[in-house]
């Protein structure tokens, strides 16, 4: 076995191959590019695992690298043996890298293997992302209007009807052409978000668990396409504890010697699916009559204060899809505590259910 550390940057990328004592069998820097890259990897002999670091170019590498060899995507928040050295260069970062693949001590990040649905993924991400802008101009438009003590409740001067009662209300001419460019980007950025979301809608009918995530109550077409197209396949969770962690939902603890720090939530879950299942959690519970909410009046009636019962139903949503995920079945309201118990596979008893 061949050990690969894979420093790789826009412009160049340094390989360093160890073998199985350990021993740096050579190291070499090239300029980026695709030919480059696999004529340097299929030189090595043999049967080969390559470690490269997430980011930008990570997962084209992936792709790009995957029929030549095992191509193991790594998280570099762990990765302190390299981040922190402060003599750090190409070549020693290519070396660490191989190292710790080595010592089998590398995070790996999930990369799709399908390029179709990593396309999917792609489209949704570009959605949650103009979402945010339309969100930070939104804020923009109303601390102009704010700036001059010109109160602007609610979201009516967004609308495009009676934009031209909002800008009279601003002095000057210089106030009035700022508010209309940024309301003519609001509009622009609104025309791009709904082009998206039809491309989406019409790529989802293709994937059969998108509409039967929408059986759930709080759950619709986008919080269905997001948890579908981020979480990319539910094998790649053993436990529903790992699950919460990934999207954000998780409780983080450090333990040192006989003392332990206070427990949180984690702060290196997906904020997308955070916000995605949290959001769901709180429809679920306005709409009143399905089993997530009663589950959040339970919890209320226990003394659980609301954000920590709203955290319960968030839990029990991705539970739930997760669940059907796994178990190739469609959503019944009257099986809920069976879903929300994360079985595993058909056949296997159920886990223990939240509290």
């Amino acid at each position: 076995m061949q050990y690969i550390g894979l420093d790789l940057h826009s412009k160049s990328f340094t390989l360093t191959v160890l073998d199985e004592q350990g021993g740096v069998l050579w190291s070499v820097t090239r300029a980026t590019s695709g030919e480059q890259l696999v004529r340097q990897v299929t030189a090595v002999a043999g049967s080969k695992t390559i470690a490269v670091e997430e980011g930008t170019l990570a997962d084209w590498a992936f792709r790009l690298l995957s029929p030549h060899a095992k191509v193991l995507v790594c998280d570099p928040r762990t990765n302190r043996w390299i981040a922190g050295d402060e003599k750090i260069d190409d070549h020693v970062a290519a070396r660490k890298l191989a190292e710790l693949l080595r010592a089998g001590l590398l995070q790996p990040v999930h990369h799709s293997e399908s390029a179709e649905r990593q396309a999917f993924k792609e489209l949704v991400a570009a959605y949650h992302d103009l979402t945010k802008q339309l969100t930070r101009y939104k804020n923009k438009i109303k601390a102009r209007f704010r700036g001059r003590a010109i109160a602007c409740p609610g979201a009516a001067v967004y609308a495009a009807q009676g934009r031209e009662t909002w800008v009279a209300k601003l002095p000057g001419e210089g106030c009035r052409l700022e508010i209309q460019l940024l309301y003519d980007t609001l509009d622009h950025l609104e025309g791009q978000r709904q082009d998206l979301l039809g491309h989406i809608n019409r790529l989802s009918r293709q994937f059969v668990q998108v509409e039967r995530f929408q059986q759930l109550p709080g759950v619709g077409p986008i919080r269905a396409a997001t948890f579908y197209a981020v979480i990319d396949t539910p094998q790649r969770f053993r436990t529903k504890g790992k699950l919460w962690s990934y999207c954000g939902i998780g409780i983080a603890r450090q333990t040192s010697g006989q003392t332990q720090g206070p427990e949180h939530l984690t702060r290196f879950g997906n904020r997308v699916l955070k916000n995605v299942l949290k959001g769901a959690a709180l429809t679920a519970i306005s709409l009143g009559d399905n089993p997530f909410a009663a589950k959040y009046r339970r919890q209320i009636g226990k003394g659980i204060a609301p954000e920590l019962a709203r955290l319960s139903v968030a839990r029990s949503i991705a539970n739930t899809l997760w669940t059907l995920w796994r178990r190739d079945e469609e959503y019944d309201p009257d099986r809920a505590d069976c879903w929300d118990a994360g079985v595993r596979d058909k056949g296997q008893s159920q886990r223990q259910r939240l509290p």
